[in-house]
């Protein structure tokens, strides 16, 4: 016994030469070296198994086992084109040794971007089909799944060829070595505040956990597992609602799961996380369901499962949620979006109408891309690939949207990062961006005391969306900007609520948050309840001893007439000119380019005379007043253009 365990350490000691983590098990003949990088693939050690094949083919130079080896061990590591030289040494010294290696090669080449010789090799794969080699049975298999994947990358080819990647000054930007490592990081999300970074990260033997990193001096910090969630399953796609207060993500094999993973939810407090708890209605399925993301509103959730009754592979659907509080029974977004193949991480826009989606089944660069659709009465429009250099011949996945729509951020497998999929921030073209919307929240309180009220606010008339106030006066939504809006309540108890406001962000701000207080019934508070933007989205002139005030009231394309919010912006009007004289009142109307000079003046005359004849048929004396219109505005916005500018001015 002493005698064969010397024997065995002669034969199976660990060599090192001059260059340093160079290292392999050295033995007694080519064969078992082959044996041992053989095992040390199985454990998926591909770094020491590439120095074992290496060392192989050193003592056995014409040994095309191992150069077919090694040709898929550094496909692993990402080393392409030495994969691709490999894999062709192995066919030079035996033609029939493997089928599965020309796709290989194929593969090697298509991922280098050499799309001609890819081509060559994929199309060899397919020809040898009724050929006999020597590892068939060993790797039926693998010829199983190349069999399905070779039509897809000879597709792929087609539609480079036919969409060729151009020269760009700016590609996607790396997030940097703190947030990305050699593990797959995936599913990035940003704060609304755009101030935490959550992304998926999977780990040592494919364990998902949620990630998160500070922005800290425009740089992103060194990422930490979310707490209070992360278990030794998977738990990862993490997403906030908009208001920050939910955070939906998808675990694995949890405790009441009804399949492998489940949709959940979880109360979020600025970072920190409590009870998760598993999606209450009929979202959950016996099979893989994960992915979610919730629309701006919190009415739509979309996410991706693999349950009967799809298209083929994993489709997207939506549930919406029900009057109780439950999610509804999942609808398939249909062959509009969803392909015999993948259909993965939906992002749906702030507008709730522009849907970003990774898919390998419709036309494309490689192993999935981004693409884009928007939703219109009749139904979603045709997806629409994002592009190169957005899109590659690696794998893009999980993109996600910046509230301001100019950024995105996303994962990518390409080269040039630290391995696997990386998080990577482009500027989002224009042509894919969703309208602009404006994030307002807000608070209702009790005018006499102070209380919150939990109630129903009715925006209107462009929107005409119900929205609900919580339990502490708050509310939440999305509104496209730069329009008006009228917040009406009608509470029982409390005079009715009406105020209407032009709603804009500031340059670089794309939120407001305001506060409305009702008056009750019979109160000695003021009749009209008071409102105030707690965040401005105007500064105010100085007045330095003269007040002015300056207002603007919009119009509909070639319309002139005084409608139900305009006359809610000239009862503003009324109120504060009442209790002074001497006002001097300036009233210009404006006009869109749509028409000629003519008409244009002559509409925005109109505009202006309405607006006039409505004060004044108010009982509104005015001394001193001018109203003109001046036809065509400056403006390059048709919408800001059709208006009417009133100045009230007095010493």
């Amino acid at each position: 016994m002493r005698s064969r365990l010397i024997l065995l350490f002669c034969g199976w000691i660990l060599f090192s030469n001059a260059q340093p983590g160079v290292s392999f098990i050295e033995t007694q003949n080519a064969l078992e070296s082959l044996k041992i990088a053989q095992t040390l693939i199985n454990q998926e050690k591909y770094e020491k198994a590439r120095f074992q094949l290496q060392e192989t083919i050193r003592m056995k130079k014409d040994f095309a086992v191992a150069y077919r080896e090694l040709g898929k061990v550094l496909l692993k590591l990402e080393e392409y084109q030495q994969a691709a030289k490999d894999l062709e040494t192995s066919f030079e010294l035996d033609a029939k040794l493997s089928r599965s290696a020309y796709f290989e090669c194929g593969e090697a080449y298509f991922k280098s971007g050499v799309f001609d010789e890819a081509l060559k090799y994929f199309q060899k794969y397919k020809e040898l089909e009724e050929e006999k080699f020597t590892n068939s049975k060993k790797e039926s298999g693998l010829e199983q799944d190349y069999n399905i994947q070779a039509p897809i990358r000879i597709q792929n080819i087609e539609y480079i060829k036919a969409h060729p990647p151009t020269q760009v000054k700016e590609h996607p930007t790396h997030l940097g070595n703190d947030i990305n490592t050699k593990k797959d990081e995936y599913f990035p999300y940003l704060s609304a505040r755009e101030g935490h970074l959550l992304f998926t990260r999977k780990g040592k033997y494919s364990d998902e956990n949620i990630h998160v990193s500070a922005l800290k001096k425009e740089k992103w910090g060194r990422a930490s597992r979310l707490s209070d969630i992360n278990t030794e399953m998977n738990e990862g796609m993490a997403k906030l609602s908009t208001n920050e207060r939910a955070l939906y993500f998808a675990a694995c094999f949890w405790e009441g799961t009804e399949g492998g993973c489940d949709l959940y939810a979880a109360e979020y407090d600025e970072g920190d996380v409590s009870n998760p708890q598993i999606i209450e209605g009929a979202i959950n399925s016996s099979s893989w369901d994960s992915q979610p993301v919730v629309s701006c509103d919190g009415q739509h959730l979309y996410f991706s499962s693999t349950r009967p009754g799809g298209y083929g592979g994993a489709d997207i659907y939506l549930s919406i949620k029900q009057s109780n509080g439950d999610w509804g029974k999942p609808q398939n977004l249909g062959p509009e979006i969803n392909t015999p193949g993948d259909e993965e991480a939906p992002f749906i826009a702030q507008d709730g109408l522009t849907l970003y989606f990774t898919s390998n089944g419709w036309p494309g660069y490689g192993d999935g891309d981004i693409f884009i659709s928007k939703k219109f009465k009749s139904g979603w429009q045709a997806p629409k690939n994002l592009g190169f250099p957005i899109n590659t011949q690696f794998k893009e996945f999980g993109l996600f949207l910046s509230p301001n729509a100019q950024t995105a951020y996303y994962a990518s497998a390409r080269e040039g990062g630290q391995g696997g999929l990386d998080l990577y921030s482009f500027e989002m073209p224009e042509t894919f961006r969703p309208e602009e919307m404006l994030l307002v929240s807000g608070q209702i309180k009790n005018a006499s005391d102070g209380e919150p009220i939990e109630t129903v606010i009715d925006i209107t008339p462009e929107v005409g969306r119900v929205i609900s106030s919580d339990e502490k006066g708050w509310f939440f939504t999305c509104l496209p900007t730069k329009k008006v809006y009228a917040f009406q309540v009608d509470e029982p108890g409390f005079e009715f609520f009406m105020e209407a406001m032009l709603l804009e962000g500031q340059e670089g701000n794309n939120s407001i948050s305001l506060e409305f207080e009702l008056t009750p019934e019979g109160s000695e508070a003021p009749a009209q309840a008071q409102s105030r933007v707690v965040a401005p989205s105007f500064k105010p002139l100085p007045t330095a001893g003269i007040i002015e005030k300056n207002y603007k009231i919009f119009f509909g394309f070639d319309e002139a007439e005084i409608n139900f919010t305009n006359e809610q912006f000239l009862k503003d009007v009324i109120r504060d000119m009442a209790g002074h004289i001497n006002w001097e009142v300036e009233i210009v109307g404006y006009a869109d380019a749509s028409g000629n000079a003519e008409y244009n003046k002559k509409l925005s005359e109109r505009r202006a005379t309405a607006v006039y004849n409505y004060l004044t048929g108010k009982g509104v004396v005015i001394d001193n007043v001018k109203y003109e219109g001046r036809g065509s505005g400056a403006s390059g916005d048709d919408k800001q253009n059709r208006r009417v500018e009133i100045r009230l001015r007095r010493e």
